[in-house]
This record gives structure tokens, C-alpha cells and sequence, in this order.
């Protein structure tokens, strides 16, 4: 008898905003995990973690990206500039998504380096 595969919370947000529905998110500028656990334990659809303008570093990103799984709360992280290592940091610890500051476009070279790789970044 095959077993039926649960959504992630991450999937299920994706497949709902790919979909056009409204969701209702807030901005987290505490890093303490506490935080995201009593914020994403009531009805909002995600949470965004603001490492560009809040204390945010890499433990305390991955500690967040704990507490939201704890509760099933999509975590999406504004990254505090658009260096790669970073983005693909956040991804690796599980982030729904990545906010990325001072992009102008999607040529943006940094960016553009993450979607292909195999292709120089244009300055």
C-alpha cells in the first residue's frame, strides 16, 4: 500500500502564491527563535526575517529557520545584500524564498549568476 506524501509548509506556500492568492505576512526584525514560534503559530500565511535591516547573522537565520519548521510557518529571508553565498545560504537552511535588496532588474549580475551559473556575470 503506497503511503500518500504530505506538502511542506514551504510547497504549499509556493503552490498558493504561484496561484494568486492573497496571503498575509509580517516582518520579523527580533532574531530570537521565540519570536517566529509565537508569530507563526497565529494565522499568518508566512513570515519574512529581515537581515537587512535588523541583527540577523547566519546562526540566528538558522535558529529562525528551526523555530518555523517547528510550527510549519514559511520563512522567506531578506538577505542584507545580493552575495550569492549568502542567498545560497539561506536556501540551504530551508528558506520558501529569498528577498533580495537593491536588485533593479532581473540581468542584475549577481543574481542572474544564481539561475546560470555556467554564465559569467555581466557588470
Amino acid at each position: 500500500m503506497a503511503r500518500k506524501q504530505k506538502m511542506s509548509p514551504n510547497s504549499i506556500f509556493k503552490k498558493r502564491l504561484t496561484g494568486g492568492e492573497h496571503l498575509l505576512g509580517a516582518f520579523i526584525k527580533t532574531p530570537n527563535p521565540i519570536v517566529i514560534e509565537v508569530m507563526g503559530a497565529t494565522s499568518f500565511d508566512f513570515l519574512v526575517i529581515d537581515g537587512e535591516h535588523a541583527p540577523f547573522d547566519r546562526a540566528a537565520i538558522d535558529n529562525s529557520m528551526i523555530a518555523g519548521r517547528a510550527v510549519g510557518c514559511p520563512l522567506i529571508v531578506r538577505v542584507p545584500s545580493s552575495d550569492p553565498s549568502m542567498i545560497v545560504a539561506v536556501l540551504d537552511s530551508g528558506a520558501a524564498g529569498v528577498m533580495v535588496p537593491h536588485v533593479l532588474s532581473a540581468k542584475h549580475g549577481p543574481i542572474s549568476a544564481l539561475f546560470n551559473p555556467w554564465q559569467k556575470p555581466s557588470h
